[in-house]
């Protein structure tokens, strides 16, 4: 039997060992829990539409809640400056049994809903479009960083910059004139305008309306109402074999129109339609940026 020295000795190491595994453990879970660096391998590739794809190898697996700095991973400092970020694209995969998601933060917001990685089919493709009106890099842009939660593979991040440019308000400031009332052109004659929208349909087949992708404000629709469009211009990318989308004004339908990776711009002559009667039917994965209205009197 111990003497009550060796019992007390015995008690004493026991306690430091704990000690010791405990601070262990929690220096390991802190160093996990962010990643800052830029050791990833970074590819960085220019689209034909002149922005720039910024791709990262991560292959990192994430248990809990790990937090990616994005601006130091891409490194976004002076090289980039005054490009904005148009969209960033997570590649990973869930566990089977687990609830895992992704959010975006900018500037200490966060731009959209979290996301969820697909467990069951293997690889998801998740796309965060920024909600936030400064996003240009060195002039006014903050934190860029990506949290997961849950048990996920990150395979890939890949952020999308496109070059500098007037970045229209998404907010209009509201007054008598919000849109013209009375646009300036020769009677007869034709009057576009161009919205920045953020659209994306999840695989399934839907239709969306003119006015429901524009979001006109209901002062705005009736001045508008009084014009008849003509045709529209479609931007928009796809994120699956099946993504594609028709243009309709009423029953007729324009032919499917198969979209790539890359934004792609098309345009649609229409019968001198209204908002709410011009439809786009949805296929697959499908992410609407811009549409531009051409209207008639």
């Amino acid at each position: 039997m111990l003497s009550s020295k060796g019992f007390f000795l015995s008690m004493m190491l026991l306690c430091l060992g704990i000690v010791f595994l405990g601070e262990a453990s929690a220096n390991n879970f802190n160093n996990f829990q962010e990643f800052n660096n830029s050791n990833f391998q970074i590819r960085s590739v220019i689209m034909p539409n002149g922005n720039t794809k910024l791709v990262a190898d991560i292959n990192q697996n994430v248990y809990g809640q790990d937090l990616f700095k994005l601006k130091k991973i891409f490194n976004l400092n002076q090289m980039y400056s005054g490009f904005s970020v148009k969209k960033v694209v997570v590649v990973g995969q869930g566990e089977y049994y687990n609830y895992s998601q992704a959010s975006l933060i900018m500037s200490g917001m966060q731009q959209g809903p979290a996301q969820t990685f697909n467990n069951l089919n293997g690889q998801s493709k998740l796309v965060f479009f920024p909600t936030q009106y400064n996003r240009t890099v060195g002039r006014g842009l903050g934190n860029l960083q990506l949290q997961v939660q849950g048990n996920a593979l990150i395979q890939k991040i890949k952020v999308i910059l496109e070059p500098g440019q007037f970045q229209p308000n998404p907010f209009p400031p509201t007054g008598p004139k919000p849109y013209p009332r009375n646009p300036r052109s020769p009677r007869g004659g034709n009057v576009s305008k161009t919205f920045y929208v953020s659209y994306q349909s999840y695989g399934k087949r839907s239709s969306v309306s003119l006015a429901q992708l524009v979001n006109l404000p209901g002062g705005s629709r009736g001045q508008l109402s009084m014009l008849k469009i003509s045709s529209i211009s479609v931007t928009a990318s796809g994120m699956d074999q099946r993504s594609g989308y028709k243009v309709c004004e009423y029953s007729s339908c324009s032919f499917a129109e198969r979209l790539g990776n890359y934004d792609s711009t098309k345009s649609f002559p229409l019968n001198r339609s209204s908002f709410d009667s011009v439809q786009l039917q949805l296929s697959g994965q499908v992410s609407i940026s811009q549409i531009t209205v051409n209207f008639t009197r």
